[in-house]
């Protein structure tokens, strides 16, 4: 009786074993696609904050324009040129 009882145990120990083996296999997968998922969200970020620093040196560029555009032409008034004409002009492009 005691020997059966045992050798059932062993069986159950035996099963715990396998589940443990698979619960650590898809563990170990689930590590690895965490890491890669990591990995490319760090590339990603990294391409959205050189965007982002392109669109702030492109917007410094057009402000600078516009600022020397608009000193040129207050410096020289006998220019026919309006500043919302300009604008309407650019936005039909």
């Amino acid at each position: 009786m005691i020997l059966q009882k045992l050798t059932g145990m062993e069986s159950e120990l035996s099963l715990d074993k396998t589940d443990l083996s698979q619960v650590k296999s898809q563990l170990d997968e689930n590590t690895l696609l965490t890491r890669a998922i990591h990995a490319r969200q760090e590339k990603s970020d990294a391409k959205i904050e050189l965007l982002s620093m392109d669109l702030n040196k492109l917007h410094g560029s057009v402000n600078a324009l516009k600022r020397e555009i608009e000193f040129k032409f207050k410096k020289n008034p006998k220019t026919n040129w309006n500043p919302i004409d300009f604008q309407m002009e650019t936005k039909k492009r």
